[in-house]
């Protein structure tokens, strides 16, 4: 049971909440308590100290009126005895009448009577009283003695009574009775202990708190007592009473012990009980979870013997059922792990082969993005096919510049039974749709691969707006294969092939497009200045490492601007057109023509000299001179300016600025001419005319 992980934990955390329910009653009711004992006990101090004086107070009214009564008393005799002298003086007066006595022995005589009679009668009843009232004061002190001597508050707490001398009237301990306790003092304040005590008696709270030693510790001031005072003023005595502060406290440390006993009891109790009901709880718990690892392991022979009409027993009843209609399941399993083992494999491969198809797809993509040239792509695209389609052959064809289907890349073994090329009436090339042949099928529309018994799946690779060739994979039948099934499964992963190499044809040739759209005029079809001074300054820097010189012809259309006034700007652009392409056709593969901008020209020769510039230049005056115009009644014409680096220029700029120096000076003198930089700079050496 000790081992259960559930019965340790439930088990702990009844132990837990018993504990914290525990402090939490203790924390929210013993201080409070003791604090409600503690005062219970100074009230109840305060009501013994009451109780004396009000007994005190009671015996101090009796002698009182005791004493009142015995001068009213002693009033009635005096007036009584005033009667008996006026009686005797008249009675004396009439003697004296008799006896003739003169008046002032009579009044002497008078006189000595009443002061004997005033006497005995005074005298005697005063001291009467008076000893009687200390007689009643003596025996209310007795009384008073006996009766604080049994009193206690606490354990030993006292009361005591003293007047206002300082004199100790009453002490439990006889020793101090009738000794002055002024030279007490009070540890804490180091006044006299009974002048604050009669302080005490005029305030609210007539306490007074200091420091004192015990009977078991003499000497020791260290504790703390308290004492609360009233004062009887008739006897002037101040009856107070002593008591340690911690015997006050004594009540509420007994209860908090009590508490402590019974919670502790309470503990045990309820753990005892816990493990009991635990037991009773987890045990069969326990057996089933062994019941259960067991047929975890495999033994499906185990069984719970738990029999209870509770949720546990319904519990284990609903187990042994799972449990045998497992074993009952478990003679089936091996033959359906085995299809689900063979179906998972197949799933692998699978896996295995789109992992390693996408691998050879991103493979190609970063490939045809290297590729600048249509023949590099067709080569990517042959790699690729040759890794996904190891045991399968194909060839790949490239539509060239007359529409012509040429063969551009071919690979595997198989690829010689195929016809070279497709067949005029192949669907993917009139129509550029995937075109199948499964042979000795009616479904075929290459009739003539139905002899050769050779399937073959034809992709089109084609733009938005043009074709661009074929792929033709031929793919290996093993015998039992279904061929359209074969092609079915070749077909998504050849098309997305074919589409990645559509793709980059498309942007190679739309790069190409935008390139030449930047470099050449769109009228003339040369190219623009912007190329002009690119290539200029390429031949400069090839110049400058290899030697040699670089010339540049700048030609302008005579009158162009009559021409454009009389004959319209349609027939300009016409002019302007064919002065271009007859430059496109007159200079060399290695030179350069240009429009440098509006009716100008530029030619640019690598490897020239003078004497083959000036010839080059006139062979082109010659020739747009002749160049025939229905739509002109005049001949066009131009002047041109010839120029060499590094002869005439050191850079871009001052070669240009120099040749057409020499074009504006064939200009002046006349038109339909050609300059030469040195004709009109003879004096300038290289480095100035730069």
């Amino acid at each position: 049971m000790l081992k259960s992980k559930l019965f340790l934990k439930t088990y702990a955390g009844i132990i837990a909440c018993v504990m914290v329910f525990a402090a939490v009653s203790y924390l929210s009711s013993v201080p409070w308590l003791r604090d409600l004992l503690e005062h219970q006990e100074e009230r109840t101090g305060r009501v013994v100290l009451d109780n004396v004086y009000e007994l005190a107070s009671s015996a101090q009214q009796e002698i009182l009126a005791w004493q009142e009564s015995a001068l009213r008393m002693r009033r009635h005799d005096l007036r009584n005895l005033l009667q008996l002298v006026e009686t005797g003086t008249g009675r004396l007066e009439a003697q004296n009448g008799a006896q003739h006595v003169n008046a002032e022995t009579a009044t002497a005589i008078l006189l000595e009577s009443i002061r004997l009679a005033v006497d005995e009668q005074g005298n005697s009843g005063i001291d009467y009283i008076e000893e009687e009232v200390a007689a009643r004061k003596v025996i209310l002190t007795e009384r008073l003695r006996r009766h604080l001597h049994e009193t206690r508050i606490a354990d030993s707490g006292y009361l005591f009574v003293f007047d206002g001398g300082h004199e100790m009237v009453i002490h439990p301990n006889p020793n101090i009775e009738g000794v002055n306790v002024r030279e007490l003092l009070n540890p804490i304040s180091n006044r006299s202990l009974s002048s604050e005590l009669m302080a005490a008696a005029d305030t609210p709270g007539d306490r007074v708190v200091y420091k004192w030693d015990k009977p078991s510790d003499p000497g020791n001031y260290i504790y703390d007592k308290v004492s609360w005072v009233r004062y009887l003023p008739a006897f002037d005595w101040y009856i107070a009473s002593s008591v340690y502060r911690d015997e006050l406290q004594r009540t509420g440390d007994q209860l908090t012990a009590r508490i402590l006993a019974i919670h502790g009891l309470i503990l045990i109790v309820t753990l005892i009980g816990a493990y009991f009901f635990l037991r009773r709880i987890i045990t069969p718990i326990c057996r089933l979870a062994e019941t259960a690892t067991r047929v975890g392991d495999g033994d499906l022979s185990a069984s719970t013997t738990i029999d209870r009409n509770d949720e546990i027993g319904i519990l284990a009843k609903a187990f042994n059922a799972m449990v045998a209609r497992l074993r009952d399941q478990f003679h089936n399993m091996e033959h359906r792990v085995a299809e689900r083992t063979t179906e998972l494999a197949q799933t692998v491969r699978n896996l295995e082969d789109r992992s390693r198809e996408n691998a050879e797809l991103t493979s190609m993509s970063e490939r045809l993005l290297s590729c600048s040239t249509e023949k590099q792509v067709f080569a990517a695209v042959t790699q690729t096919c040759k890794a996904l389609f190891p045991h399968d052959a194909g060839r790949a064809y490239l539509v060239d510049s007359d529409d012509q289907l040429q063969l551009a890349a071919q690979w595997g073994n198989n690829a010689h039974l195929v016809p070279e090329g497709p067949a005029p009436s192949c669907t993917a090339t009139r129509f550029g749709k995937v075109q199948r042949h499964v042979p000795a099928t009616e479904a075929s529309r290459c009739h003539q691969y139905h002899d050769e018994g050779v399937a073959s799946l034809c992709i089109p690779l084609q733009t938005e707006d043009a074709m661009i060739g074929i792929i033709e994979l031929i793919p290996t039948i093993e015998r039992g294969e279904d061929v359209s099934q074969v092609l079915d499964n070749r077909q998504p992963l050849m098309t997305t092939v074919v589409e990645h190499a559509a793709l980059t044809v498309s942007n190679l040739r739309l790069r190409e497009r935008l390139r030449q759209q930047s470099i050449k005029d769109s009228l003339t079809g040369l190219f623009n200045r912007r190329r002009l001074e690119e290539a200029l300054a390429s031949e400069i820097s090839r110049v400058k490492r290899y030697g040699g010189q670089v010339g540049i012809v700048m030609l302008d259309v005579d009158h162009f601007k009559r021409i454009n006034d009389c004959y319209g700007h349609d027939i300009g652009d016409k002019v302007l057109s064919n002065v271009g392409d007859l430059l496109g056709r007159t200079v060399r593969r290695e030179d350069i023509a240009c429009r440098y901008g509006g009716e100008e020209f530029t030619l640019i020769i690598p490897e020239a000299d003078t004497k083959g510039l000036r010839a080059l230049a006139e062979l082109v005056r010659s020739r747009i001179e002749a160049m025939d115009l229905p739509e002109l009644a005049e001949k066009v014409t131009v002047s041109a300016g010839t120029a060499l680096y590094p002869t005439h220029g050191q850079d871009v700029h001052s070669l240009l600025k120099v040749a057409d120096i020499a074009l504006y000076e064939a200009k002046q003198t006349g038109r339909n001419r050609i300059i030469d930089a040195d004709e009109v700079l003879p004096e300038l050496s290289p480095k100035e005319s730069s």
